[in-house]
C-alpha cells in the first residue's frame, strides 16, 4: 500500500536489541502518537529510510555491523536541507572509544544508554522529530525560494529583453562601498567590457575631466537631498573615442533614513548629441559666412569706390590741369586704378570659377624658373612703391612640371603682392626655389605683420583677410590666398602658411611635383637617358586624379608603360585585366582601403607583383601594417622620384 508522502516523512524505524524490545518499543511510540516501522537489520532501517523517515533508532551493535557503509552512505546521499537524526542504543558499562569516535563519524547521532528509561527514550526521540519538523521547514522555504527565483528569473529574463531592446543599461550603487553592479549594456555604454568591475572611483576615471564636477554634484544632491538623479555627461573609451550618456535614478534609505543605494538606468546617446552638435555646427557655419558675406559686400563697395574715386580724381585733374605733367599723372593713375579694377574682377570670376568647378587648366610640362622670375617682374611694381627690398634664389637646372604656366605665375604674383602688402614700408621679401624629394619647394617669405594662430588656421578660406585697421588698409578681397589653394591642389601640389606670431613676418611655401624633362636629341641621334632598367607595366592606384596621374607621367617620362586607377574595386578590375608587373598603392583609399587592395590582390594569384605602398604615414607601426598586408615596399609621400626609379630598376 502506497502511504502519502508526508505520513513516511514522520515515521520512526527501529532497530531493537531483542524482539521484545521491538514490541515494547513500538508500543511506547505508538502511545505518545509516533508512528514507527520495526526493520529486521540496517539494509531495511535504509531501504525504508529511501521511502521516508523522521528519525531512525538502532543499537550500537547493527550500526557497527555495517561493513558495507549503508548508513554512512543513506546519510551523505542527503540533500542539503536534511540532516536524518540517527539515535544510537550503546549498552552500559565500559565505553570504548573506538566504537564511540565509529558512530560519531557515521552522521548525526545521539546516544543513549541501555536499558533504557521510557521518559528518556520518549524525550530523545520527541527531540529527534522537533529537529527533523525543522528541516522539512527548511526544506519546504528552499522549494518556495526555488519557485520565486524561477519566476523572478523569468522576469528579469523579459526585462532584459526590453532594456536591450532599448539599449538601456541598469546599475545599483552600492552607497557604503562604492561599488556598483550593472548589467553588459551599461558597461557597453560606459565603454568596458562585460566581464569589467564597475566602482565609483573607476566610473569618475571614465567620465570626461570637464564633466566629472556637474556629475559629482548631481549624485550628491540625490543621496543627500532624494533628488532625481539625471544627468548627461561624456565618457572616455579606451580607443581614445568620446560617448554620451543619459545617467536616470534614485536613491534608496534605510529605517534610520540612511542612504543604502542608488538605483537607475544608463542609455548611450552620442548619436544624438553629435547630431545636435553637427546641427549647431551647421547653423553657426551659415551664420558666420552670412556675417563674411556681409562684410565682404561691404568691403568690395569699399574697394570698388578707392580705384574709381582716384580715377575720378585724376580726370578732373587730366580735364582742367594746363602742364603735361599733370595729364601724364592723370593718365597714369587712371592705367594703375584701371589695372587695379580688372585684377580685382578676375580674381571674382576665378573664384567663382573654383567654386563651380569649371575652372580648366592648359597643363603642359613647363620649367617653373622662368615662371618665377617673371611673376617677381610682374610683382615688381607693388615691391618697389613700398621700398622693399627683395631676394630671389632658384636652384640651377631645370625644374620641370606638369602644369598651366599662366595660372601658375598667377599663384606666385599674389604670394609676392600679398608679402608686399602687409609688410610696412622698407621691408625684406625673398623668394627660393629648390628641390626637394621629388617636388619643387618654393617658398615666398617676408618680415611683415605676421599671422595669429587663430588666423593661420583660416588663411586660405574665401573672404579672409589680416588686418585692415586704417594703418593697415592695402585693398584686395581676401580671395588671393584662396586662389593660390585650390590652383596648387589643382596641380597636385600643396600650400602652407607659417608664422612666429604677429609682427614676426610671414612665410607661405608651395610644393609642386617634379617631372622629368623630355630626352634631347643629340647629333642626330637620341641622347642617352637614365638607366632605368628593363620597360615595366605599372598600375597607379590614387584616389588623387592630379596625384595618380602625375605619377603615371612621371613613370612613363622614365621608359615605363603606366596605367592608373581611382580606387579599390577598379585597381582591381585594372589588375585582372592588365595583369602589371608592379603596382603602386594607395594607402588612404575611399571604402575598399590600400591594405584590402592588397590582400585581395595577394589572394587572387599576384604573389610575385611587385606591390608598392604610398603614405602619408611613416612610422614603424605603418610599415609593419603594410608589411602585414603583403606589401614589398613603403614610400612615405611625396615619393622622391629617384628613389622610386631606383626600386623599379631593382625590381625582379
Amino acid at each position: 500500500m502506497n502511504e502519502p508522502a508526508d505520513v513516511l516523512a514522520e515515521r520512526v524505524l527501529l532497530i531493537p536489541p531483542t524482539a521484545r524490545d521491538a514490541d515494547a518499543s513500538a508500543a511506547i511510540l505508538r502511545g505518545v502518537g509516533v508512528a514507527c516501522v520495526v526493520c529486521r537489520d540496517v539494509a531495511h532501517l535504509c531501504e525504508e529510510a529511501g521511502r521516508g523517515a523522521a528519525a531512525a533508532v538502532l543499537t550500537q551493535e547493527a550500526l557497527l555491523s555495517d561493513r558495507a557503509g549503508s548508513v554512512a552512505s543513506l546519510l551523505k546521499a542527503q540533500p542539503p536541507w536534511s540532516d536524518l537524526p540517527l539515535i544510537v542504543l550503546v549498552p552500559a558499562g565500559l565505553e570504548s572509544p573506538r566504537s564511540l569516535a565509529a558512530i560519531r563519524d557515521v552522521g548525526h547521532t545521539t546516544l543513549v544508554k541501555r536499558p533504557l528509561q521510557r521518559s528518556t527514550f520518549v524525550s530523545t526521540v520527541a527531540s529527534a522529530l522537533r529537529d527533523r519538523r525543522r528541516q522539512y521547514q527548511a526544506r519546504d522555504l528552499l522549494r518556495e525560494q526555488a519557485r520565486q527565483s524561477e519566476l523572478l528569473r523569468g522576469a528579469r529574463d523579459a526585462l532584459a529583453f526590453a532594456l536591450e531592446a532599448g539599449r538601456l543599461g541598469s546599475w545599483e550603487l552600492d552607497v557604503a562601498t562604492g561599488d556598483i553592479p550593472c548589467s553588459p549594456i551599461c558597461k557597453r555604454n560606459f565603454g568596458l567590457p562585460a566581464d569589467a568591475a564597475l566602482t565609483h572611483a573607476r566610473l569618475f576615471e571614465l567620465i570626461h575631466p570637464d564633466d566629472r564636477g556637474h556629475v559629482d554634484r548631481a549624485l550628491r544632491d540625490s543621496i543627500e537631498n532624494g533628488a532625481e538623479y539625471l544627468v548627461e555627461h561624456r565618457i572616455l573609451w579606451d580607443d581614445g573615442s568620446v560617448h554620451w550618456v543619459q545617467v536616470r535614478g534614485r536613491t534608496s534609505y534605510d529605517a534610520c533614513g540612511k542612504a543604502v543605494r542608488l538605483a537607475g538606468m544608463s542609455l548611450d546617446v552620442t548619436e544624438r548629441r553629435r547630431g545636435e552638435e553637427a546641427l549647431r555646427t551647421s547653423v553657426a557655419r551659415l551664420e558666420e559666412e552670412d556675417r563674411r558675406k556681409d562684410e565682404f559686400l561691404a568691403m568690395l563697395a569699399h574697394e570698388l569706390r578707392n580705384p574709381l574715386a582716384a580715377i575720378s580724381s585724376a580726370t578732373q585733374v587730366a580735364k582742367r590741369g594746363r602742364a603735361k605733367e599733370q595729364l601724364d599723372w592723370g593718365l597714369d593713375v587712371i592705367e594703375r586704378q584701371g589695372r587695379h579694377l580688372s585684377r580685382m574682377i578676375d580674381d571674382l570670376l576665378d573664384a567663382s570659377r573654383i567654386t563651380r568647378g569649371v575652372i580648366d587648366l592648359h597643363r603642359e610640362p613647363v620649367d617653373l624658373a622662368p615662371i618665377l622670375r617673371s611673376a617677381v617682374e610682374t610683382a615688381r611694381p607693388l615691391i618697389d612703391q613700398k621700398q622693399h627690398a627683395i631676394s630671389v634664389q632658384i636652384d640651377a637646372g631645370r625644374m620641370g612640371v606638369e602644369g598651366d604656366a599662366t595660372r601658375l605665375e598667377q599663384v606666385f604674383v599674389n604670394l609676392l603682392n600679398n608679402a608686399a602688402k602687409y609688410t610696412d614700408a622698407g621691408g625684406r621679401l625673398s623668394l627660393s626655389a629648390r628641390a626637394e624629394g621629388g617636388r619643387v619647394v618654393v617658398r615666398v617669405r617676408d618680415t611683415g605683420m605676421g599671422m595669429t594662430p587663430e588666423f593661420l588656421a583660416r588663411a586660405f578660406d574665401l573672404f579672409v583677410q589680416g588686418d585692415r585697421s586704417a594703418a593697415r588698409s592695402e585693398g584686395g578681397l581676401g580671395i588671393g590666398l584662396t586662389l593660390v589653394k585650390s590652383l596648387v591642389e589643382m596641380h597636385g601640389g600643396s600650400v602652407a602658411a607659417s608664422s612666429a606670431g604677429p609682427g614676426l613676418g610671414s612665410e607661405f611655401a608651395v610644393r609642386l611635383p617634379l617631372v622629368r624633362a623630355e630626352p634631347e636629341a643629340d647629333a642626330g641621334r637620341e641622347a642617352a637617358g637614365p638607366d632605368v632598367g628593363r620597360k615595366l607595366s605599372v598600375l597607379v592606384v590614387d584616389d588623387n586624379a592630379d596625384t595618380a596621374w602625375t605619377t603615371a607621367l612621371s613613370l612613363e617620362l622614365l621608359g615605363h608603360v603606366a596605367a592608373v586607377a581611382h580606387d579599390g574595386p577598379a585597381a582591381l578590375e585594372a589588375a585582372r585585366s592588365a595583369r602589371p608587373e608592379v603596382v603602386l598603392l594607395d594607402i588612404g583609399l575611399p571604402g575598399m582601403d590600400g591594405h584590402q587592395v592588397a590582400r585581395a590582390l595577394r589572394g587572387d594569384g599576384f604573389s610575385d607583383t611587385l606591390i608598392v605602398a604610398l603614405s602619408g604615414y611613416g612610422r614603424d607601426e605603418d610599415r609593419e601594417r603594410s608589411r602585414a598586408a603583403g606589401f614589398d615596399h613603403h614610400l612615405v609621400k611625396p615619393v622622391d622620384l629617384d628613389a622610386l626609379a631606383a626600386l623599379l630598376r631593382d625590381a625582379p
